[in-house]
């Protein structure tokens, strides 16, 4: 399995911050600030910065995270649903949990 996780965001703080993680972790984050069905279905995970947030017209599927800065923005809560993430992380405080996650991409643990 390819260890490149999928990052959708524009060019703003929170994709700057979630590369840095991704090459923190051992791997290379693709980021599109628009996705397709292929690389929709393809990466292990998909980190959605909250700055673009939006509904996507793509089938629901596990391993979606949300990320998001505003502790205060109750909002985020309802675009996580429409997204269909199944995690919302919040950076700073979920910093050490996501580079944990991308760097099980990069060496799964054992089973």
């Amino acid at each position: 399995m390819d260890p490149t996780p999928l990052v959708v965001t524009t060019p703003a703080p929170t994709g700057t911050i979630l590369a840095a993680l991704a090459a923190e972790a051992g791997t290379t984050a693709h980021a599109v600030s628009a996705l397709g069905l292929p690389e929709w279905l393809a990466a292990p995970l998909v980190l959605i910065a909250d700055d673009p947030a939006r509904p996507w017209p793509l089938p629901r599927r596990p391993d979606v995270i949300l990320v998001a800065t505003d502790l205060d923005d109750a909002t985020v809560w309802d675009r996580a649903i429409h997204l269909g993430a199944d995690k919302v992380a919040f950076l700073p405080d979920a910093r050490d949990w996501l580079l944990h996650r991308l760097a099980g991409l990069v060496d799964p643990p054992a089973v």
